[in-house]
């Protein structure tokens, strides 16, 4: 498997540790060396994004706590980590008990930009007609992937109210977070996340607000929270980032409101999809 991009090509192979099967996309400069790899699967995909670059491995343990709270479900599923740390994780999410996965590593200087991070993930990975995109630190209910998927079949985009847990063990409803469930082709259309909102904060709004805007079927699953955030630590965020990505928010709602709005100029430097050769 192989797609250039900005002179990059990304190379997709099989390997084997342990008792667990993990693929891997390894980025490289240069021509491929490996031979190209086709996965199908008729399971949803369900990518992980993470990154950790403060020298913080909590981050792991609760990756591990998530997907076998997302295992203990009945549905199959297909396990994708995008990792954009500045170095591979690969060696640490080995060490989990986890099962089969498929791993890309995907670094990017800092600031940390989550849109880049899901959208690289979509790229490698995605090839189910929907797809779960998650934050490693969400618990899930075992009816989770059974709801997703009986969801899929009257809505293109599916956010869900989850439960949060605050550092005194008390417990909060918030009405979205966490992840999302997103029709693939609908992801594709709309050119994913736009990577201008630096570090996280407003750049999921500006994603839902555009599925609206597009006249996509949305639903805020939000009558019987089966997600859980879990407590941790989190960086503070850079103020002026927030103020910046808050404005651009208002701006784009401000287009859309007068009907300016065009959507090729969201990742101005073009989008190229899914990266999984077909």
């Amino acid at each position: 498997m192989l797609l250039m991009k900005s002179g990059i090509a990304v190379i997709a192979y099989i390997t084997t540790c342990a008792t667990t099967k993990t693929r891997m996309l390894s980025i490289t400069k240069g021509k491929p060396t490996a031979a190209r790899t086709t996965l199908r699967t008729t399971a949803m995909d369900v990518i992980y994004i993470i990154s950790m670059n403060n020298g913080d491995s909590s981050g792991i343990s609760r990756l591990e706590k998530s997907i076998f709270s997302l295992r203990s479900g009945t549905r199959p599923f297909r396990l994708c980590i995008a990792d954009s740390s500045r170095l591979s994780l690969l060696e640490q999410i080995k060490s989990l008990n986890i099962g089969d996965y498929e791993y890309v590593h995907c670094p990017k200087p800092d600031p940390y930009n989550r849109s880049y991070n899901i959208n690289a993930g979509f790229k490698a990975f995605a090839k189910s007609d929907y797809f779960w995109l998650s934050d490693i630190d969400i618990l899930y209910d075992p009816r989770h992937l059974e709801t997703c998927e009986t969801l899929s079949a009257e809505y293109d985009y599916v956010l869900f109210s989850m439960k949060k847990i605050e550092y005194d063990g008390s417990v909060n409803i918030v009405e979205a977070g966490g992840g999302f469930l997103c029709k693939t082709s609908l992801f594709d259309k709309l050119r994913g996340f736009d990577e201008r909102y630096v570090g996280w904060g407003a750049e999921d709004n500006d994603f839902t607000e555009r599925v609206i805007h597009d006249g996509a079927r949305v639903k805020r699953y939000i009558k019987d929270p089966i997600l859980t955030h879990m407590w941790h630590f989190t960086n503070k965020t850079d103020k002026e980032l927030v103020k910046a990505n808050e404005y651009r928010l208002i701006a784009l709602r401000d287009m859309i409101l007068k009907n300016k709005f065009d959507p090729k100029t969201v990742n101005p430097d073009g989008w190229r999809g899914v990266i999984h050769a077909c």
